[in-house]
């Protein structure tokens, strides 16, 4: 299946701990209908937004067997269920960074 998007990846670089990030996933063209968006994790709130999907990224403090480190990456993803039955996956990655 083609992607709907330009990029279906995409790499934030350094994301500071406990900020906001917002991420644009450009749509080729008319997006099909979505059912539904789903996130990998609570702090990745996808939106519809014409024919993009705009992502709110949320790093939250370090995980508690992280707590010693200054930085650490991570990956989230967004699943689109389209109403014709098919699905896309949106990804992004990001070092998250105490500073």
């Amino acid at each position: 299946m083609k992607s709907n998007f330009k990029e279906s990846y995409k790499h934030l670089g350094t994301v500071k701990a406990n900020s906001k990030k917002e991420i644009i996933f450009e749509g080729n063209g008319i997006l099909p209908e979505i059912k539904l968006m789903t996130a990998s994790c609570a702090c990745t709130k996808p939106v519809r937004k014409g024919n993009n999907i705009k992502v709110v990224f949320r790093p939250g403090g370090f995980p508690k067997h992280l707590i010693g480190a200054s930085e650490y990456m991570t990956q989230k993803n967004v699943v689109i269920y389209y109403k014709d039955g098919s699905q896309e996956i949106l990804k992004f990655k990001a070092l998250i960074s105490k500073l």
